[in-house]
C-alpha cells in the first residue's frame, strides 16, 4: 500500500479511496489496516470507514454520514469526534438560511493521514521493542 500511496503524481484520488475502502472492509479473521487502527491508534472499529467515506463525501454532515455507513447517528459521531481528537477530520459549523445551524465534516488529506499513520505505527513499535527489552533484562 505504501507506494500506491506514496506515488500519488497526478493519479485521482478516487482510486486510493477504493483502495483503503477494500482494506476498511477486510476479512475479520486476518490483521489488517483496520484492527491496526484499532490497537495502535485506539480507535473504534469502523473509524477507519467512516474516515474514508468523510474523505469521499467532503463537507457531509453526520445524518448524511450515518446513511451512507448505514450506522446510528450517535456511532457516526463518536467515531467523528474521535477522529477529530486526532485531527483527521474536520468540523465545520454552517447557519442555515432558516436559521439555527449545522456542522459538516471533511477529512484531513490522504497523503497527510498515510504520513499520520506512519508515525503512529513507528511510535507504537518502538515501544513495544523497549518493553521487550526490559522484559528480557528482567529474566
Amino acid at each position: 500500500m505504501r507506494s500506491q500511496l506514496s506515488d500519488s503524481g497526478g493519479v485521482d484520488n478516487s482510486s486510493y479511496i477504493r483502495r483503503l475502502d477494500s482494506l476498511a472492509n477486510e476479512d475479520p479473521d486476518t490483521p489488517g489496516l483496520a484492527e491496526a487502527m484499532t490497537t495502535v491508534c485506539g480507535l473504534q472499529p469502523g473509524a477507519l470507514r467512516t474516515y474514508i467515506v468523510v474523505l469521499d463525501n467532503p463537507q457531509s454532515t453526520v445524518s448524511d454520514l450515518s446513511d451512507r455507513l448505514d450506522s446510528s447517528y450517535t456511532n457516526v459521531h463518536r467515531q467523528l469526534r474521535a477522529l477529530q481528537e486526532l485531527e483527521l477530520v474536520n468540523r465545520e459549523r454552517a447557519i442555515l438560511p432558516s436559521g439555527g445551524h449545522e456542522y459538516s465534516w471533511t477529512a484531513q488529506p490522504l497523503e497527510e493521514t498515510r504520513l499520520w499513520l506512519q508515525d503512529q505505527f513507528s511510535e507504537w513499535r518502538e515501544a513495544v521493542l523497549d518493553q521487550a527489552q526490559e522484559l528480557e533484562r528482567a529474566e
